[in-house]
């Protein structure tokens, strides 16, 4: 079973923690969480 994980932080060091975090497969990201309006909606590998 996977964990699901949020990260907050929808910018590179976002990417770059789901990254090191997808490495073994346990981990699902669930969402990316962020203040920035500017970076609601976008979407990221599918």
């Amino acid at each position: 079973m996977k964990n699901k994980v949020y990260i907050f932080g929808a910018g590179e060091n976002g990417k770059e923690l789901a990254a090191q975090l997808n490495v073994n497969g346990k981990v699902e990201i669930v969402a990316y969480i962020d203040n920035d309006k500017n970076k609601w909606g976008e979407k990221w590998g599918g």
